[in-house]
């Protein structure tokens, strides 16, 4: 038998589970509290046996948010949005006016705890009886029995005579269990004490390897989980109940149950190691009060080197040989349940026979099973001391090496101790094809797709267009109305506000205001400071002319779009002509004489063929026209231009030579 030592490590509980209390709305409790610090939260405190509190125990509150309130109220109706499922449609719950619906999730523990142990380095235990026959000095017979193991490796008669020393042991064939990353869960019903545990239920003992064990209790969705796992378990608002609760001892043993009912070997319950029989007996001490281990049935052959010293010289050796009988041979499933047939590759099969001894002494016999068809491993033999008459059962796993279903069978064969075998059983079974996983149907939205690998489902967006308020209506797409007039509102507050700005001129300020800052800035200082001085020169010396004549501007326009034009092109006729009214206006001012109706329709049809040339020289160029009474007329002109451009707009009316807009330019 292989053994292993056993430390307690802590007691796991076998399925923590989640209770819901719901407050608010119309439930006895107005709202949650899971304060850290409350002397009463609503799911209450854990105390341990100091009697203080547990933290995290009090478990932790959820109330209907805001994406809650809207999903369930103008939304989709979905009312899974909450852990707790709460009602948050608004106006189902009265506006909330006796509060708003929320959930306390309480964490609380089964009645069926497991003790927890850690298992050490495996140990070989056996133990090897010789049995000394001696006669006294009066002729009667002394029979004294010496008993080996490691533990007492050597050991002497009480005459002197004969000594036995265990020197050691041949490898086994088979390598022993290794458990150093495994848990023994030791179901412990309530009530019952340590011993009584480890000699009850033995059938729910299982080896949980520790990588899905929680010692601290702070993980979630393994054995262990505990109170601060659960009370911080992330986005646990939107999750759905007993989130975080899963993989727990009980749904181990479950999953496992249900394996051997169908026949399969379990993977945490020790039957497994049982050699397909569930409860076998797998603590015990060697000696009273002494060491607990955990033990496993060694079931290849094991040898032990031993040395006996005697006296010889009238030594017998006598070997016990005795005739024996294969009583039945058959392959069955776990816990013999079904047998006949077991599903390759998935499942292993156990092949059961007798063997009985026939004669009248004590013998040992070597059962083996060889001769396997293609697709099943021939197992490791097995050997037994069986008494006379007796009959003992021994059981070898059967692989499949092929997932194939094939018609199989193994011979087993009984050898004596001589080394002669003496009986030979066939044994026929099938082996069912491996059962492999299938995908799961799914539906086809191959019409939904959006992206490769990437399936969306139907919302309001897909449904109804923005401006389609009748559909939206009719599958309760509230957020598409509500969408469709803030777009709408926006819209309507943008024209708003261009439709004022254009009005009381804030944009024609802006594009002025740009224009200045484009041109100061092509300017030397010097020629600013000049310009400055020349223009206050102006201002003292000369009488400004009053708004309603634009002679002075004018020939200053002529003046500067000659100069641009001075290269000729198509504007040089305009230009000249430009010039010569220019001229003939100077000419009518000096002699006291007004401008003619003639002049100004001339004047204003040339303003327009040189307002281009014009335009162009007054961004390059850094001369100053007084157009208005403004320290840099150049920007003015430039705009003068562009009004004139969106003048047949009707929110602006052109003078002349000049612009009428009192709300910009005030000072002209």
């Amino acid at each position: 038998m292989a053994t292993y030592p056993l430390t307690y490590i802590k007691s796991f509980n076998s399925k923590p589970y989640e209770q819901i209390i719901s407050v608010g709305g119309n439930y006895p409790i107005d709202s949650c509290d899971a304060g850290g610090s409350s002397a009463s939260p609503t799911c209450g405190w854990a105390i341990d046996k100091n009697g203080a509190r547990i933290p995290n125990s009090q478990g932790f509150c959820c109330s209907c948010t805001a994406s809650a309130v809207y999903d369930s109220s103008i939304g989709n109706g979905d009312t899974t949005t909450s852990r707790a499922n709460l009602n948050c449609d608004i106006f189902a719950g009265g506006l909330f006016l006796t509060g708003v619906p929320g959930s306390a999730h309480c964490m609380r523990y089964a009645d069926l705890w497991y003790a927890g142990y850690q298992l050490g380095p495996s140990q070989l235990d056996f133990a090897i009886t010789a049995t000394v026959t001696s006669t006294k000095a009066d002729g009667s017979a002394l029979v004294e029995t010496l008993i080996l193991d490691p533990s007492t490796p050597y050991v002497l008669d009480d005459a002197n005579l004969v000594s036995v020393q265990l020197l050691g042991d041949l490898l086994t064939y088979t390598a022993l269990p290794v458990f150093t990353d495994t848990y023994l869960m030791v179901p412990s019903p309530t009530g019952a004490g340590a011993q009584l545990a480890l000699t009850t239920n033995l059938s729910r003992w299982m080896l949980v390897p520790s990588s899905q064990v929680s010692l601290d209790g702070s993980l979630c969705n393994m054995a262990g989980t505990g109170y601060t796992a659960f009370a911080n378990q992330a986005n646990g608002c939107q999750q759905v109940p007993q989130t975080c609760l899963a993989n727990q001892l009980d749904d181990l043993t479950q999953a496992d149950l249900a394996r051997a009912a169908a026949g399969t070997t379990p993977i945490y319950l020790v039957g497994r190691y049982g050699g397909g029989i569930s409860g076998a007996t797998q603590a015990f001490r060697k000696v009273v009060n002494g060491p607990l281990w955990f033990g496993l049935p060694i079931k290849s052959i094991s040898n032990s080197q031993v040395v006996l010293n005697v006296n010889a010289q009238s030594l017998q050796l006598v070997v016990n040989a005795s005739p024996g009988k294969i009583m039945f041979g058959q392959v069955c499933q776990y816990g013999n349940g079904t047998c006949g047939a077991f599903q390759a590759l998935t499942q292993r099969g156990y092949l059961i026979t007798d063997v009985a001894n026939t004669g009248y002494v004590t013998a040992t016999y070597t059962i083996t099973v060889s001769q396997c068809s293609a697709g099943i491993t021939n197992p490791v033999a097995q050997q037994g001391n069986i008494a006379s008459q007796a009959v003992t059962r021994f059981t070898f796993d059967i692989y499949s090496t092929t997932n194939l279903a094939t018609d199989s069978s193994c011979t087993v064969g009984l050898v004596n101790s001589l080394g002669k075998q003496i009986a030979t059983l066939q044994v026929s079974f099938a082996t069912n094809a491996t059962l492999y996983d299938t995908a799961p149907t799914q539906s086809d939205i191959s019409g939904k797709v959006t992206g490769a690998g990437n399936s969306t489902s139907s919302s309001c967006a897909d449904k109804c267009a923005i401006y389609n308020l009748t559909c939206a209506a009719k599958n309760r797409c509230w957020s598409r109305i509500v969408l469709f007039f803030t777009y709408l509102g926006m819209a309507a507050g943008i024209a708003a506000v261009l439709w004022i700005g254009l009005r009381r001129g804030w944009w024609l300020s802006l594009i002025s205001y740009i224009l200045k800052l484009i041109n100061s800035k092509g300017k030397p200082k010097s020629q600013k400071k000049k310009r400055k001085s020349k223009h206050k020169k102006k201002e003292g010396s000369s009488k400004a002319p009053e708004p309603g004549d634009g002679t002075e501007a004018w020939s200053g326009l002529v003046d500067s779009s000659t100069a641009a034009a001075a290269d000729g092109g198509a504007a040089g006729a305009a230009a000249a002509a430009a010039k010569a009214l220019s001229n003939s206006m100077r000419t009518k001012r000096k002699s006291g004489r007004s401008e003619t109706a003639g002049d100004t329709a001339q004047r204003e049809s040339l303003s327009l063929e040189l307002l281009p040339l014009r335009i162009t020289k007054c961004l390059d160029d850094t001369a100053i026209h007084p157009l208005c009474w403004s320290e840099d007329m150049c920007a003015f002109e430039t705009m003068h231009g562009i009004l004139m451009g969106v003048s047949l707009m009707g929110f602006l009316t052109v003078d002349g030579m000049g612009v009428s807009t009192p709300c910009v330019f005030s000072d002209c």
